[in-house]
């Protein structure tokens, strides 16, 4: 991706491109609902999460003209006027890591601080001396899709407390309506848990800021000036925190651990799958509700999700329906048999795991067993299905046949995604189909690419399994 797009990225945290009426990062958010449903289901104090709210506000600093920065008051119980955290967020282009880089910024002056929270005009005073950042705990961002931005920080991020290394992973979700971050502090001598949040911290965005209390020049990739001390002690202000509350490290938000994203709804892992990301999913159906035929060891697994479909019918039991599945030759009863493993995912958590041992000449079923799971819940520990997506790997929207014809010329994985819902000429009004480009043909002089999506699946009626099989045909 270009530079240019990636200062558009920039630009799109700070604001949309549409003349920047409706900015995405600057806001007033709140984790309200959040701390009311701590409340109601009396989760101990201890593991509840704060009641915070967090004012981020676009500003302008005379030494940082060439980055999109953003002023951030935090504050507990809505204590306005004693916030519990001050610092600002930098954000500006990295080449080289094709992302955006945000440096957390932290003032040295705890007048200066209180001089800015009571007129925001003096923070155009500050100079290079006035504010640090900790050395390695940049978070990269990258467009995921239309508004929606995810951050994270590298495994270089590291502080010392009490003479203990530990190592801070954080990371970070922003769309249109919330900012999701969760971090968790880990011993870098045993990898061991120190501190971290109980499950991400949802702020809701509340209020748009509509102020235009800033300048947005030219991005430039050059490396900022700021002065990074070499001795990384954790400097945090307000209260202190109890139980296993995370210290504040310093503004750093978080989602889930860094370079691993958890996907927890069916909206997660659907939105992933349609945006071309590669989705993974690991079931561990040994403690799960089974029935059928037993199938020894083949209950605890994983697999890449390649092709899928999802069926939007609110009609249907549990409501919409993601369908994928993967088949194998294993040992079983001392011969080589094929088993499929067909997953079903609906809209309220379940997870439904059916497995089929055929006959590899007849392609009959002989053997079947299903198992019915939960997708994982990270707040809860409950559940036994884990999806997650790579949030750092680069993924190109293709908007074009040209575009499209390219990069499979240049032998580019390409994943395509087919909503039956809006195409014409089909009665299928409920179908999203889509998977791995495997076998494609180049016909009329490249100019129409012929393509196969095939998905594997079983018919029960006639106890086989079946192949099917979309044929696509792309013009320009």
């Amino acid at each position: 991706m270009c530079s240019r797009d990636r200062y558009r990225w920039v630009v799109g945290i700070g604001k949309t491109v549409d003349g920047g009426k409706n900015r995405l990062l600057p806001g007033y958010y709140s984790n309200h609902q959040q701390y009311v449903l701590d409340v109601t289901n009396e989760i101990p104090s201890g593991r509840r999460h704060l009641s915070l709210q967090t004012v981020i506000r676009p500003v302008y600093i005379p030494f940082l003209e060439d980055s999109f920065n953003v002023y951030i008051e935090q504050y507990v119980n809505n204590r306005r006027n004693k916030p519990f955290k001050q610092w600002l967020y930098s954000f500006r282009v990295d080449n080289q890591g094709r992302a955006i880089r945000m440096r957390n910024l932290l003032l040295r002056d705890s007048e200066k601080l209180k001089r800015i929270h009571k007129n925001l005009e003096y923070i155009q005073e500050l100079t290079e001396k006035d504010i640090y950042s900790r050395e390695n705990c940049d978070m990269l961002w990258r467009k995921l899709k239309k508004k929606y931005f995810h951050g994270a920080t590298g495994r270089d991020c590291v502080a010392y407390v009490k003479g203990e290394k530990l190592r801070i992973e954080t990371s970070a979700t922003l769309d249109t309506r919330s900012l999701q971050w969760q971090e968790g502090w880990f011993k870098v001598s045993d990898g061991s848990v120190s501190l971290a949040t109980e499950g991400p911290y949802i702020m809701k965005k509340v209020q748009k800021i509509k102020n235009t209390n800033y300048r947005p020049h030219n991005i430039k990739s050059k490396s900022s000036k700021v002065h990074q001390p070499s001795n990384n002690v954790v400097r945090r202000q307000g209260h202190g925190h109890s139980g296993n509350q995370l210290p504040f490290s310093d503004g750093i938000s978080a989602n889930q651990h860094s370079k691993i994203w958890n996907l927890e709804t069916f909206d997660d892992i659907t939105d992933k799958l349609t945006s071309g990301r590669s989705v993974y999913v690991v079931v561990d159906a040994t403690t799960c509700s089974k029935s059928g035929y037993p199938v020894p060891n083949r209950f605890h697994f994983g697999m890449h999700i390649d092709n899928f479909e999802i069926s939007l019918d609110k009609r249907k039991f549990h409501g919409d329906l993601l369908k994928f599945s993967a088949m194998k030759k294993v040992l079983h009863e001392s011969d080589i048999k094929d088993i499929l493993r067909e997953v079903k995912v609906y809209r309220d958590g379940t997870v439904v795991v059916d497995y089929y041992i055929m006959d590899s000449f007849s392609n009959h079923v002989t053997q079947q067993a299903m198992a019915v799971c939960r997708i994982y819940n990270s707040q809860t520990k409950d559940g036994h299905v884990k999806f997650t997506s790579d949030p750092f790997k680069l993924v190109k929207s293709v908007k074009s046949f040209g575009a499209l014809r390219a990069s499979l010329k240049k032998g580019r994985d390409s994943r395509m995604v087919v909503d039956l819902t809006k195409c014409s000429h089909t009665l299928d009004k409920t179908t999203i189909i889509g998977g791995t480009l495997k076998d494609y043909d180049f016909l009329n002089s490249g100019n129409t690419i012929a393509a196969t999506i095939e998905r594997i699946y079983s018919n029960m009626d006639t106890e086989s399994i079946i192949t099917s099989k979309m044929h696509l045909l792309c013009f320009p």
